[in-house]
């Protein structure tokens, strides 16, 4: 800290004044050479002089503290100070060397260590060196350890082997952190101090700061930002279906569903996030798997099939959702499916649907928490009873009332000072206590503080304070340090009860053994005083506490015997020494302290912490299998008590499943593997770790530590099933809470009687005889003395009296109330007290006489008998004190002796010890003998005599067994001390037949349902079930035979008489009944025999749903919980009524008394018959005189702080000025923090919403907000209330004369919100004076005010009418303003004849429409079409938006032109010249435009003339296309035949002209024409139907196969893009399934496919071009899902549950081929992925059973003999033939016996979990919890209250002395009940009860007091620097 920093607030600490501090010159005194702290003295606090440094102060050691004394003067006060120096971070961890270097051999062993180099931190604590990390590297890790004395050390250890060639030099950083704040460590690595949650934080982001170590430092800072990446630590969480006991939750499925119904839907989520987040949905079981499946992406169950009759009402499916994580987490949901078509038949079918109750746990719980709190409320109610009696009694202790009475008159003068009495006022007393204060009178015992007031002779009616003086209850003789010569230590002569004449007569002087004596004894005084300056560091250094001794020297001549005892103290209070005392007169002491060091012994276990060894849950550590050498499993944790080497603790591996995987740490207890995991290591490991402590001889203790090998949860569960506590505690745990709450009860029903019945006669008492508190006494003669009681003293004549005749003490003259010292009267000295302190209490010591002579010496010995003559009896020089030389003789000259004879008597000692007769009685007694039976006699002798040798007999305890057991009987003699001696007796109980067989299998209960099955194809002998049953009886009586006492069908089945198997004996028809019931009869072969009956369920059936059809009357018995839940209920209610009751009768007992205090209001003012003039009582009754007028601030009965300007417990106070008039005035000057009055702001949470719809008129009603927010009407006008609103725009507006709210603007939801719904604005309502704030919101509904609207209002669509039906036209959606049902709900075309409209919602609610063409289009028949679309909201009125649209069919070539008739016929004239028309012809062509396509226009001229002129034109043959003339000279080339691209994409046409010459000249010339592309061809798959196998298990986004379509148009009409056509598949869409390429068509598998949930599907994949209109064509997929070997068997028998035990039962006489029972499992896999083979995996004997490989079956495969152990336990592996194949394990119990107390004996281990229980007590110990802190905060309230009121009755303390009703005028009444006299001035500052110890600076509740100054005559002054004692009671006002 920097010079000058505040360290504290001395003065106010130990209680001085600053005054006190200046006057006393305050100082700092300290031994130190460096002064680290400075007072300053006129603050009072203490500061920081030097910089300290703890490190160089204190080194290591913590805590570090330095002390120093602050002394003051006149008088002398020394206070000791200690400054503890609290320990900052500021050294780092540091080496010795900055480099270590190792030249280790690459042979070096995996597990080598290498020590390092520690580090050193300054710093201690937290601050201290933490933890060492080494940086990251692949062959060493840093192991750290501990030192016996706490340091720590690193040690580097090799994990990987090293090879030099790889790499030779290896350069690491060893880094040192110590654990302060900031973490200091010498490099910049950042560890992490916790493990993150990724669902908490996502990211951290801080600043490194790096800092140099220059001067000054300089450094830089660089931000951080770590991610936290997700790990999938979450499983999938169930939404739908809840899966709850208490209520049966079903789907109903009818019978009429097809293939593809939806069941259900489950809904899932996962709070992890990425693929850790994408659930994958399985059906993992079912009733019949070939009728529902389940959506792998989005969990909806729906039928594969159609649902027939014969499919079974009741199915049970369990679905399992998968997390993508690595590894998976999963969830499991159970679906109730019921098949019916009405709800009668789910009823009567659906009977064995059992609940897991877990409604009844959730109400025992809650039934146990409300006895607890009705428990807890009783016993609080108890609590505050005696509590309130406990104060009453403690108040009447205090307030101690004589049965003498007290005089109501008064004589004048009086004054009372702390007690009841009257003192003369003539004389002055020195009497500090009162007559009945119930204390020891003492001059320097203060009241409270160290103060005490003093009645000085010299000065009459003053007191003065005696500063100087200390309360002997401190250290009376401790002095200070360096204190000057001649002060005073101590009166020795008062404190040793020495008389001054003692102490002169005997010489008293002080023997030293030092060489310097400090002290020196003044014998005049009897004083100590200081005779050497005494240095308390010179003369003890460090040591603690500092003393020096002396002694007085021994007189012989005066006591040459001595008497000493030696006495032991505890640490109490008052602490008594151990002092050694003589016997002579005066008695002479000497203390001397004894150490006594307590030597540890190694008595006391390590104790195991962690793990907890309970038996209320299963804790297993989990290892993964992909887990390395060195992973640590978990820690064991263990402390010792004792101290040193007994403490240190070493850890060793015991035992373990596998001692080659683990190891234990030997000194930290860690628990690491030693090799890598693989797939052969069992799941289940048990480790037993012994924690041994080095003590001699050593102790330990074992703890079981379990352990599974496994990656996921689903492995544990199915093996760690035998992990299982026993509970039989929690059993009985109902009985004991239903006995609880009765005997609570009953217990609170008798406390509110008795209260009742007392409250009743105390009310009864006081109505008959009414008692006056006036006090009434009869007369007192003079001279009366009352001490220790009530009574006067009278002021003429002094009494030598200490007691009164009532004071319940012995009446004596030394007799002290609780201290040795005593008040005597003195007749020599009249008027006047003097204290005997050389008398003591005879209170103290009881037994030691009060004056003692000198004693002759005494020695007692004791000696055995039968001694030897010349045995040692005892030293009696020594034991004596005497001198050799004086025994012999004495010390005259001549010598002279005496001698004296000594008889010794030997008497009997008890050294003989009782004999028996016989070392070991035996005797037989049958069982069930009646009480009292004589079993045998023992008799013993004892040589002693008399009472030693008089024999009782006891019974020792004793070992039972349950055939025989036997005990101790001890023979004891009656000596001192007595001798015993001991016989054995041994009982043999004979065996009786007392108790029936007892039936283990098929075990009877209430709770489930037990039926074997049998099928309907069983043969004879077919092996049905084993009834097992045992007799705890032995020999004969145990022999069993079983008998079919009753059957459905007796001519079915038969049961072996010795075997108790029940086997066919007929071929099982059709015709037998399916539910079969069988009576077995066990019964045992003894006399007379017992027996014990069985019923067996058998179920003739072929398959499940059959049973459930017959077997509904198989109830189960619940009458236990329901008789304890009614009972529980029952208890409830009555303690409930009982509670209520008592609160109801509470409250209305307030009630009444308040409203009697309302009606006959009684003032607290007393009533006292006279008092004297002059009186004055102050801090109590008192009162003011009448002459004068006061400013009066209160009443006498307002108890409220209600006054003009003043406060209880302020600084403000009524002073009388002297200058005045002797009128109290009224300070009115407050506190700067009370000087004005500030607007208050009152956060209130007052919130208020409303609703109005939109476009609602100015002026419209919105809410009545006064009324919704409780405001009053003048409270929102005289708080201006007024809106305040953010935005610019104010759409609301306050009717402050109404607290109204109306519309004051137009609201447009639309403009307001656009689409956001719901749509709301808020505003805030403010108040003032107080300031008030209150938010509203107004929510704006929707309204239909807008019609749904299209970008234009026309649309163009130009199409040819060669288009193929299916094309489609995509349309622009219209927009809608309005949201909700207001918003656009469907769309129209109309007409519809050529088209049809489609419409699709996108996932952002958005519409796609298109227009699909239903009928081909002919242009010839309309060319034109006009449609008009329609979009409609749903709003009320319905609003609607129309688009044209004008289609323009485009020509295509689809029409051959047509001749106007078939056949023309024409004449024509021979000879007519050329040219001349034959006849005309005309065709028609129904097409357009270019259909009669011309290609080409040629000009064609020849020069010549005549026939050389006539050209003829023509093209080659080979072409669709013709020439034609239409005028001279010019050609057109048009087409002729339909044009096909894609078969002839160009042509060459040749044209050659020729004319008509002789010679015919030609010319040609080549046109090249490409056709153009006209989008006529559709894109074509290679097949329609494709068929593709995919493995399951797949990984998302695999690539399933390639679909490729061709187009053979061209350019943009031949671009083909691919597109899935919308598909529910098993409720799914098939975009959740799959996904295709739109550009290349690769199918891509979207998800993960499990055979087992989907194992085919098919879609449609839509190929289309890009051309206008697009043309498109359809293929379909079938995806076929290739089974995988993806599920391990499921084992269905023996079911591992921890719920029951299941073991098979084997007999002694079983025979080769015995079935013990069978293993059934099965693979939900398919194909050779089932079929299953069944192998022994381990057994207890492999040479006894063995297991069928294919039908599971366990045999035996020897004769079993008596040899072979009871308990069997078999481990069977289920194996798959898969690749690679799965397995599943199940444990098999068998038990080898005849009889069930073998199996009880051994089978110990098959204990039951009963998780109902843990719950249970979970909830008690969370109740328990719950009422422990309601309990503590009722303690803690009830004592704050109780405290708070206390501080109230001490600050406003009502006398009860009585007071005088008559009032003077002018009577003023002030902070309390009294007058003051303003005549006379007294200095009396208590009144006789007042309860507190006399003090003049007493303040009523504030730090200034009124006193009465006597220099000046009525007037009252102020003093306001005194601190009341109230405040701080146990703080002096001064302290000397």
């Amino acid at each position: 800290m920097k010079k000058g920093s505040l360290i504290g607030n001395v003065a106010q600490d130990l209680g001085l004044d600053l005054k006190r501090l200046r006057s006393g010159r305050a100082r700092i005194v300290t031994g130190e050479n460096i002064q680290y702290t400075e007072l300053k003295a006129d603050k009072g606090i203490l500061v920081v002089k030097e910089r300290i440094d703890r490190e160089q102060l204190c080194r290591d050691v913590t805590p570090c503290s330095f002390s120093f004394e602050v002394i003051l003067e006149n008088p002398m006060e020394l206070h000791q100070i200690t400054v503890e120096i609290t320990d900052i971070n500021d050294h780092s961890p540091t080496f010795k060397r900055d480099t270590i270097r190792f030249e280790i051999s690459e042979s070096a062993n995996a597990g080598s260590r290498f020590p390092l180099t520690s580090a050193e931190d300054l710093d201690v604590g937290v601050n201290g060196l933490r933890e060492y990390f080494l940086t990251e590297n692949e062959n060493f890790v840093v192991k750290q350890n501990s030192n016996a004395d706490g340091k720590k050390y690193a040690e580097m250890v090799l994990q990987k082997p090293l090879d030099r060639e790889t790499n030779p030099n290896l350069s690491l950083k060893l880094i040192a952190v110590d654990g302060g704040s900031p973490q200091r460590s010498e490099s910049g690595v950042i560890h992490a101090l916790r493990s993150f949650d990724y669902e908490q934080i996502k990211q951290l982001v801080f600043v490194v700061k790096a800092q140099d170590g220059g001067s000054p430092p300089l450094s830089s800072n660089v931000t951080v930002k770590i991610l936290i990446q997700d790990q999938n630590d979450n499983p999938p969480q169930v939404l739908y279906p809840v899966q709850t006991g208490g209520s049966l939750v079903a789907e109903m499925v009818p019978r009429s569903a097809d293939v593809g119904y939806l069941v259900s839907k489950v809904v899932a989520v996962d709070v992890d996030s990425g693929q850790n987040a994408w659930l994958s949905y399985k059906l993992q079981k079912a009733t019949d798997r070939a009728l529902f499946e389940v959506g792998s992406q989005n969990g909806e169950i729906r039928t594969i099939r159609q649902v027939t009759d014969k499919d079974a009402v009741k199915q049970r499916l369990t679905v399992i959702v998968e997390d993508n994580g690595q590894p998976s987490r999963s969830a499991t949901v159970i679906v109730n499916v019921v098949v019916a078509d009405s709800f009668p038949e789910v009823l009567s079918e659906f009977t064995d649907f059992t609940q897991d109750k877990e409604y009844n746990d959730n109400l025992t719980f809650y039934l146990v928490l409300a006895l607890a709190v009705v428990s807890f409320l009783f016993i609080t109610c108890l609590v505050v009873i005696i509590s309130v009696k406990i104060y009453r009694w403690r108040q009447s202790r205090i307030m101690f009332h004589s049965n003498l009475p007290v005089i109501p008159y008064y004589p004048p003068r009086y004054s009372d000072t702390l007690g009841t009495g009257t003192l003369q006022h003539v004389y002055n007393y020195e009497v500090c206590r009162t007559t009945d204060s119930r204390k020891s009178d003492c001059k320097f015992g203060g009241a409270g503080s160290q103060n005490v007031l003093i009645m000085d002779p010299s000065s009459t009616g003053t007191m003065q304070r005696i500063q100087s003086e200390k309360s002997i209850l401190d250290e009376p003789d401790s002095p200070l340090e360096e204190m000057k010569k001649g002060s005073v230590i101590g009166n020795v002569a008062q404190d040793l009860g020495l008389d001054l004449k003692r102490l002169r007569s005997g010489r008293a002087r002080i023997v030293t053994g030092e060489n310097i004596q400090y002290t020196e004894l003044k014998t005049d005084k009897g004083i100590l005083v200081v005779k050497e300056r005494i240095d308390r560091e010179q003369l003890c250094g460090d040591e603690t506490p500092c003393s020096f001794s002396f002694e007085k020297p021994v007189d012989r001549e005066l006591h040459p015997h001595l008497s000493l005892k030696l006495i032991a103290v505890d640490g109490g209070t008052p602490q008594r020494s151990v002092k050694a005392q003589d016997g002579g007169s005066p008695p002479l002491s000497s203390n001397v302290t004894v150490k006594i060091l307590i030597q540890d012994q190694n008595d006391n276990p390590p104790q195991v912490l962690y793990p907890v060894q309970t038996g209320g849950s299963l804790v297993a550590e989990m290892v993964p299998r992909s887990a390395d050498v060195g992973y640590l499993v978990t820690k064991v944790v263990a402390v010792d008590v004792d101290s040193g080497q007994n403490a240190w603790l070493s850890y060793k591996l015991q035992k373990a499943t596998d001692r080659a995987l683990f190891e234990v740490g030997l000194q930290n207890g860690e628990i690491r593997t030693i090799r890598q995991v693989t797939d052969k290591d069992a799941v289940k490991q048990r480790l037993t770790v012994i924690v041994e402590d080095n003590g001699q001889p050593s102790r330990s203790a074992t703890v079981i530590v379990n352990v599974v090998v496994a990656d996921s949860f689903p492995e544990v569960l199915s093996e760690f099933t035998d992990f299982t506590q026993d509970k039989e505690y929690n059993d009985n745990l109902t009985f004991y809470l239903v006995l609880a709450l009765a005997v609570v009860s009953f217990l609170f029903i008798t406390c509110l009687v008795v209260i009742i019945s007392v409250k009743i006669y105390r009310w009864r008492q006081s109505r008959i005889m009414f008692h006056s508190n006036l006090p009434v006494i009869p007369y007192y003669p003079p001279r009366y003395s009352d001490t220790l009681g009530t009574g006067t003293l009278q002021h003429v004549y002094n009494y030598e009296v200490c007691r009164t005749t009532d004071s319940r003490k012995s009446d004596c003259k030394f007799g002290g109330a609780g201290s040795q010292n005593v008040l005597i009267m003195d007749p020599s000295s009249t008027g006047t007290m003097q204290r005997i302190q050389s008398e003591k209490s005879i209170l103290d010591e009881p037994d030691s006489p009060l004056e003692v002579s000198s004693v002759a010496g005494q020695a007692r010995y004791s000696v055995p008998e039968e001694q030897a003559e010349g045995s040692v009896v005892g030293n009696i020089v020594r034991d004596l004190g005497l001198d050799g030389a004086r025994l012999i003789s004495d010390g005259g000259e001549p010598h002279r002796s005496g001698t004296v004879r000594i008889h010794i008597t030997v008497l009997d000692a008890n050294d003989n010890a009782p004999v028996c007769s016989q070392p070991v009685y035996k005797a037989e007694v049958k069982e069930n003998s009646p009480t009292g039976t004589v079993l045998t006699t023992v008799s013993a002798t004892d040589a002693d005599k008399g009472v030693n040798g008089e024999v009782t007999f006891s019974i020792a305890q004793f070992a039972r067994e349950i055939k025989w057991f036997e005990f101790n009987v001890t023979a004891r003699d009656a000596g001192s001390p007595p001798l015993s001696s001991v016989a054995t007796v041994k009982i043999l109980i004979q065996d009786q037949n007392d108790n029936p067989p007892q039936v283990l299998y098929p075990v009877q209960t209430g709770g489930s349902l037990v039926a074997e099955m049998v099928p309907r194809s069983a043969d004879v002998g077919y092996l049905v079930t084993k009834v097992v049953a045992v007799d705890v009886d032995s020999g004969q009586n145990a022999w069993l035979s079983y008998k079919l006492q009753k059957a459905t069908d007796r001519a079915l089945f038969e049961v072996g008489l010795q075997n108790g198997e029940i086997r066919t004996i007929r071929q099982v028809t059709d015709k037998d009944a399916v539910k079969q019931r069988l009576t077995v009869i066990v019964e045992d072969n003894g006399q007379p025999s017992r027996s014990a009956t069985v019923i067996v369920n058998v179920v003739v059936a072929d398959s499940f749903p059959e049973v459930l059809s017959e077997f509904t009357d198989f109830t189960q018995d619940k009458e236990y919980n329901d008789n304890l839940t009614f009972y529980l209920v029952l208890a409830l209610a009555v303690v409930s009524f009982l509670f209520i009751t008592c609160l109801v009768v509470i409250i209305s007992v307030k009630i009444y008394r308040w409203r009697q205090s309302r009606i006959m209001f009684h003032s607290n003012l007393p009533v006292i018959p006279y008092y004297p003039p002059r009186y004055s009582d102050t801090l109590g009754t008192g009162t003011l005189q009448h002459v004068y007028n006061y400013e009066v601030c209160r009443t006498t009965d307002s108890r409220k702080s209600d006054m003009k300007y003043m406060q209880p417990m302020s600084q403000s106070l009524v002073s009388v000025d002297g200058a005045g008039t002797d009128t109290p005035q009224l300070d009115q000057q407050l506190s700067s923090n009370q000087s004005q009055m500030s607007t208050l702001l009152s956060s209130v949470a007052g919130q208020a919403r409303y609703s109005v719809p939109e476009e609602q008129a100015e002026g419209s009603f919105v809410g009545n907000i006064a009324r919704d927010l409780g405001l009053d009407v003048a409270r929102l006008l005289s708080g201006k209330a007024r809106i305040i609103t953010k935005g610019s725009r104010q759409y609301v507006d306050l009717n402050r004369d109404k607290g109204t709210l109306v519309i004051k603007e137009r609201i447009d939801r639309e403009e307001l919100c656009r689409k956001t719904t719901p749509c709301s604005f808020s505003f805030e309502l403010i108040l003032e004076n107080p300031i008030q704030l209150h938010r509203v919101t107004v929510e704006v509904i929707d309204v239909n005010d807008n019609s749904p609207s299209y970008p234009k209002d026309e649309i163009h669509l130009k199409i040819v009418e060669s288009v193929t039906s299916g094309t489609r036209f995509s349309l622009v959606s219209a927009d809608d303003p309005d949201v909700g049902i207001n918003d656009i709900q469907k769309y129209m075309l109309k007409p519809s004849d050529n088209f049809k409209l489609e419409v699709q919602i996108q996932p952002d609610g958005e519409h796609v429409i298109e227009m699909v063409l239903q009928t081909p289009l002919d242009r010839e028949k309309e060319e034109t079409h006009n449609l008009v679309l329609i979009a409609s909201d749903g709003g009320e009125p319905h609003r609607s938006g129309t688009v044209r649209i004008h289609i323009t069919v485009l020509d295509a070539n689809d029409n051959a032109p047509v001749c106007s008739q078939p056949v023309y016929k024409a004449e024509v004239k021979e000879n007519s010249p050329t040219e001349t028309v034959v006849t005309t012809v005309s065709a028609t062509d129904a097409d357009k435009g270019v259909n009669g396509t011309t290609i080409a226009v040629m000009n064609v001229d020849d020069e010549d003339s005549d026939g050389n002129g006539v050209v003829k034109c023509s093209i080659n043959s080979d072409i669709p296309f013709k020439i034609e003339s239409s005028l001279t000279g010019y050609y057109t080339i048009v087409t002729e035949d339909y044009l096909d691209r894609e078969s002839i994409p160009e042509y060459n046409i040749t044209i050659t002209v020729s004319d008509q010459g002789s010679t015919p000249l030609t010319s040609s010339k080549n046109i090249n024409v490409k056709v153009s592309d006209v989008n006529d061809s559709p894109p074509r798959f290679d097949q329609s139907e494709y068929s593709k196998t995919l493995p399951e298990n797949n990984s998302p986004g695999f690539s399933v196969f390639t679909l490729s379509a061709s187009d053979s148009d061209w350019g943009q009409n031949a671009r083909v893009s691919y597109f899935l056509e919308e598909k529910e598949i098993n409720g799914a869409a098939v975009t959740s399934l799959v996904s295709v390429n739109s550009e290349n068509g690769v199918i891509h598998a979207v998800r993960s496919f499990d055979y087992e949930q989907i194992k085919w599907f098919e879609f449609n994949v839509t190929a289309r071009d890009a051309g206008s209109p697009p043309l498109s064509s359809v293929a379909t997929v079938k995806i076929l899902i290739q089974d995988q070997n993806d599920n391990p068997p499921q084992v269905l028998y023996p079911v591992q549950t921890g719920g029951s035990l299941v073991a098979e039962m084997v007999p002694r006489s079983a025979d080769v081929g015995y079935l013990v029972t069978k293993v059934v499992a099965v693979d939900v896999d398919s194909g050779q992925n089932a079929w299953l083979s069944y192998k022994l995996q381990k057994a207890t004997d492999r040479a006894l059973f063995e297991v069928g490989l294919q039908n599971g079956e366990i045999r035996t495969i020897r004769q079993v003999t008596d040899k072979d152990p009871v308990k069997q336990r078999l481990s069977v592996i289920v194996e798959d033939n898969g690749q690679p194949s799965r397995s599943a394990t199940v444990i098999v119990n068998v038990v080898v016996a005849d009889s069930f107390p073998e199996v009880l004996s051994e089978f110990t281990d098959f204990t039951q979990d009963k998780e109902y229980n843990d719950n249970l007590t979970f909830y008690l110990v969370l109740a328990l919890a719950v009422v422990s802190f309601l309990f503590i905060t009722c303690l803690v309230v009830i004592i704050s209250v109780k405290i708070y009121r206390w501080r109230q009755s001490r600050i406003m303390f009502h006398s009860n002395l009585p007071v005088i009703p008559y009032y003077p005028p002018r009577y003023s009444d002030t902070l309390g009940t009294g007058t003051l006299q303003h005549v006379y001035n007294y200095e009396v500052c208590r009144t006789t009860d007042s309860r507190k110890s006399d003090c003049k600076f007493g303040g009523a509740g504030s730090q200034n007091v009124l006193i009465m100054d006597p220099s000046s005559t009525g007037t009252m002054q102020r003093i306001q620097s005194e601190k009341s004692i109230l405040d701080e009671p146990d703080s002096p006002l001064e302290v000397s």
